[in-house]
């Protein structure tokens, strides 16, 4: 039992999440609000049904209250266990260490996170490089096409580059991607590593 908790509150520590995209915890293979939404339902069961009464009335309101209390607390102490420990890392790994240093760490730990290739920490060094690189109010199209890494470009190259989700664009950024060759009517503008580069539209 010491073991089962020691993992359930250790589970999304080695994650890295935005607070948009906070994943369940896990209780035998399960997400784990199935379980506590089943005890919340039973727990309803047996205040309505069992005559539980405080000065000989049933005060159903206020019991489901502070049972549903209780369970929220429960609820959120695996967030508060992860996030106390998220907090000790990032005060370890960021405290007085320079933006660039910081950015690059995090972009790490966001990577490792969603299971990517450790070789793309550096998306924003190379997105930097791209809009040096490229001429300012030029469209731009990304590869991967991911929603995610489409965020961090259109952030990131707002107001100089317009990024579009389809083609045809002015310039496309391959970043990590192997292409069976080079799209018809482009040509290789710049290269910034082994499948990270930008093609420029003929």
């Amino acid at each position: 039992m010491i073991e089962f908790f020691k993992n359930y509150f250790s589970q999304l520590v080695e994650g890295y999440y935005y607070i948009n995209i906070i994943p369940e915890g896990r209780i035998f293979g399960l997400p784990d609000y199935i379980y506590f939404y089943a005890v919340i339902l039973i727990g309803l069961a047996v205040i309505l049904i069992l005559p539980l009464r405080r000065h000989g009335k049933i005060n159903v309101a206020n019991l489901f209250l502070y049972f549903i209390l209780v369970i929220w607390l429960l609820t959120s102490l695996q967030w508060l266990i992860t996030q106390t420990k998220w907090l000790k890392n990032d005060l370890t790994d960021y405290n007085n260490k320079s933006m660039a240093v910081r950015r690059t760490r995090a972009m790490a730990k966001i990577i490792q996170g969603l299971h990517l290739p450790a070789d793309w920490h550096d998306f924003y060094i190379f997105l930097e490089f791209a809009r040096q690189q490229i001429p300012q109010k030029a469209t731009v199209y990304l590869l991967p096409a991911d929603s995610t890494f489409q965020a961090w470009t259109k952030y990131w190259f707002y107001p100089d580059l317009n990024l579009i989700t389809s083609l045809p664009a002015d310039y496309i950024l391959v970043f990590n991607v192997n292409l069976d060759g080079i799209p018809d009517g482009y040509k290789i503008f710049q290269q910034f590593a082994t499948n990270k580069f930008i093609l420029e539209r003929i």
